[in-house]
């Protein structure tokens, strides 16, 4: 009491309260920039998931297993401490009920983010010009594969796969399929089912078939670097597949116009006329709704402003797909997280 009593003899009690609530205010921010990379950091380490699994941790034992330095695991897990994601007891640490809560759902929003840490990191040489995303700038492709099929599975992947059992299909093509995970879950709840998917991305797909194999499913999933662009491939090697599947993969095209998307979609429809086409994307929240509720779709619009990516309206994408000669078979828009998902013939 004697120390806050000097400090407003010193500055007054008015102006004190306006610096303490000011401090306040910028402390969530300046926490969430230590936090975020703490967390990819412990996570690509494997500590997090030992402790989700095994409970409390020893971090010397775990340190000298994995071969880290102790003095840094001792002092991030002591900040994590601090602000109640762990907890430490008798020497060891384990996941406070906050630590364990960000292990479910949100762990997708995390591994997603550390995809463009590349991007965070360089806004500055960004901003003046100095470097350019695409050419020095670039996304992670494994953590982007990553995050996208741990958050799939809490709304994306149950919903086509309900479409896909309410309309019978049993082959599957994946445009851009990352980590597989739609995949496998597909093939886990049918054993009739025999999927394919491609990825632009080498590291997506690498993680992939680490995916396939590890749940022993290589026999009815196969997983390829592939461009979608190459409809003849796709036409040579696969020609009896009954349905495409497009997940959050269209948008990527878009930031120059919507032309290239457009031809893609009228070449799908001449080359496989009686091939329907699954999608799913994100569909555009207004600005406004955003400020009124900021939720996460506020990153999720940044991120892909930042990396050329643009978000069209679920108007829009259905203006598309008509444009393309697409009757829209059934559709399901959840606005309130700005997301799709439309059965094309």
């Amino acid at each position: 009491m004697r120390q806050v009593l000097g400090l407003i003899k010193l500055f007054g009690f008015k102006p004190l309260l306006l610096k303490y609530k000011r401090h306040a205010k910028a402390l969530p921010y300046v926490r969430g920039y230590c936090t975020s990379p703490i967390l990819w950091a412990l996570l690509q380490t494997g500590l997090l998931d030992e402790m989700a699994d095994k409970g409390p941790t020893d971090l010397a034992e775990f340190a000298e297993r994995h071969d880290l330095d102790l003095y840094v695991l001792e002092s991030i897990c002591e900040y994590l401490d601090g602000i109640r994601l762990l907890k430490r007891a008798d020497g060891r640490y384990e996941l406070d009920a906050l630590g364990e809560c960000f292990m479910q759902e949100p762990r997708g929003l995390f591994d997603l983010l550390n995809g463009y840490e590349d991007v965070l990191y360089n806004l500055l040489p960004m901003l003046r010009k100095e470097k350019a995303f695409g050419k020095d700038v670039f996304r992670r492709g494994d953590m982007i594969a990553k995050g996208s099929g741990e958050l799939g599975q809490q709304l994306p992947f149950p919903v086509l796969h309900d479409m896909i059992r309410t309309h019978g299909y049993r082959s599957i093509m994946d445009l851009g399929c990352g980590d597989a995970e739609f995949l496998i879950l597909l093939c886990e709840d049918d054993p009739e089912i025999r999927c394919h998917g491609f990825d632009l991305d080498p590291e997506a797909v690498t993680v992939a078939d680490e995916e396939i194999e590890k749940v022993g499913m290589a026999d009815r999933i196969s997983a390829f670097v592939g461009d979608m662009f190459d409809l003849e491939r796709a036409k040579t090697e696969w020609p009896t597949v009954e349905a495409f599947t497009a997940i959050d993969v269209f948008h990527e095209y878009l930031f120059e116009g919507t032309e290239k998307i457009a031809a893609l979609l009228k070449a799908f429809k001449n080359t496989f006329p009686e091939t329907h086409l699954l999608v799913a994307e994100f569909c555009r929240q207004p600005h406004e709704k955003l400020r009124k509720r900021p939720t996460a779709f506020l990153e999720h619009h940044l991120l892909h402003s930042l990396t050329n990516q643009k978000i069209l309206s679920a108007q829009e994408w259905e203006d598309l797909f008509d444009q393309a000669g697409y009757t829209i078979a059934e559709k399901r828009i959840f606005d309130m997280v700005g997301h799709g998902y439309f059965v094309l013939r």
